[in-house]
């Protein structure tokens, strides 16, 4: 027996079949698709999510760090401006302090403060003066000093507060927002990391998100950006002067102190500090 021919109906049959195997081939083919697309889709939000939960651990971590930073360095205190003799050792660091504070009646010389280390800092140089970082071991007496650094005044001396790098890039971009509420007449002043205006601590973050909001700043100060101050730290100094000593012959009452004590003249062709 002979099989039975096939027929172009049964050519067009087995096409509309193939067709329609294709269709549905191509059918699952996109269903396929868009589940991998919903997936990579739900993994890519997944993983920013990962991202930003860790950068944000990771940003208070390093703020943790850096706080703590600060903290170990509460005792400390820099003095900028005072020459510098070759090779000086830490005990001649220590007592060129102590002439120091005393020659400016920073602290009583009957009670003077006590020291962990008094060092410079740096690289020796010449022609030039490292600052002088000096770890108190009283806190007290530390915050006596910074207080009563006014009597530097109208001299080239300088005495400032230790930070870490972090923070001192803080307080450098604080400084526009703290000259801007000064030149308004409000009380600023540094607090740490913050400004302290009116009474009132405002971070970095706070301060440049009123400025970005157009007309509508949350904070009551600034109401406007600072745009004519540079970002210079506070504690930068012209150092020129030697450092007075304790042994000073005292002055007439009538006379008033000497702000460069060491005569050091800062005109051309005389040594600097």
């Amino acid at each position: 027996m002979g099989s039975n021919p096939i027929t172009a109906g049964d050519l067009a049959a087995a096409v509309d079949d193939l067709k329609q195997l294709i269709v549905n081939l191509h059918a699952k083919t996109e269903e396929k698709l868009i589940e991998i697309q919903k997936h990579m889709a739900t993994s890519e939000r997944d993983q920013e999510l990962k991202n930003n939960l860790m950068s944000e651990r990771l940003d208070r971590l390093e703020d943790r760090i850096r706080v703590q930073e600060d903290r170990s360095r509460r005792n400390n205190l820099l003095f900028r401006g005072i020459e510098e003799p070759k090779a000086e050792s830490w005990a001649e660091a220590e007592s060129t302090i102590l002439d120091f504070g005393t020659y400016f009646a920073l602290f009583n010389p009957n009670n003077p403060p006590k020291f962990d280390r008094v060092h410079r800092l740096g690289t020796y140089r010449q022609g030039q003066c490292r600052p002088i970082i000096a770890r108190f071991t009283q806190f007290k007496d530390k915050s006596e000093i910074l207080f009563k650094a006014k009597n530097l005044k109208g001299s080239s001396f300088n005495i400032a507060e230790d930070f870490s790098a972090e923070t001192r890039q803080i307080r450098r971009e604080l400084y526009p927002f703290l000259m801007e509420a000064r030149s308004k007449g409000k009380k600023a002043s540094y607090a740490v990391d913050k400004l302290k205006i009116e009474g009132k601590q405002y971070e970095l973050a706070d301060l440049k998100k009123s400025c970005a909001m157009e007309g509508e700043p949350k904070l009551t100060y600034p109401p406007d950006c600072p745009t004519s101050h540079q970002n210079k730290d506070l504690t930068q100094s012209n150092p020129t002067n030697k450092p007075p000593q304790r042994d000073r012959p005292s002055e007439e009452p009538s006379q008033a102190k000497d702000p460069n004590p060491a005569g050091v003249k800062t005109n051309s062709g005389t040594k600097k500090c």
